[in-house]
């Protein structure tokens, strides 16, 4: 992990194991932000973040089944903003975090809420700040 974190130049970016369930590990909004962007990008990695429950077979032939803690998945959309991916994290160190990456009318935009307060923060958190990306901010027409 730490070697792909210098290949993408994620220069505070450390990780002392894999999984991000270690409060050694560290980084920053705009790192995670990026992180995010490059993982979310990936066919395999979008498909199961967007699903309420992901299924699969290890090495072994073991069946596991995984339910999302992403509660963002099991509504329609907020303010007509669509939810393309997000992904959930939680220590007592870093408080709740959520990632998430959001469309509307063709434009994506990613959100980093890092250290809620509980678990329905994070998603209210990032709600506020997608709705208020797409309000504030006005992209240029790719016809211009």
């Amino acid at each position: 992990m730490n070697k792909k974190a210098v290949e993408y130049r994620l220069k505070k970016t450390v990780f002392v194991e894999p999984t991000g369930l270690d409060k050694d590990n560290q980084s920053t909004v705009r790192e995670v932000a990026k992180l995010a962007e490059i993982a979310f990008a990936k066919p395999e990695i979008k498909k199961a973040l967007i699903k309420n429950s992901f299924e699969y077979t290890t090495v072994t032939g073991r069946e596991k089944k995984i339910v999302s803690t992403n509660d963002l998945l099991r509504l329609p959309s907020i303010l007509g903003i669509d939810l393309l991916a997000g992904k959930t994290g939680h220590l007592p160190e870093a408080g709740y975090c959520f990632v998430g990456w959001f469309e509307n009318n063709g434009h994506e935009i990613i959100t980093v809420v890092l250290g809620a307060p509980d678990t329905a923060a994070r998603f209210t958190e990032s709600a506020k700040l997608a709705a208020w990306s797409f309000k504030a901010f006005h992209w240029k027409n790719s016809s211009n």
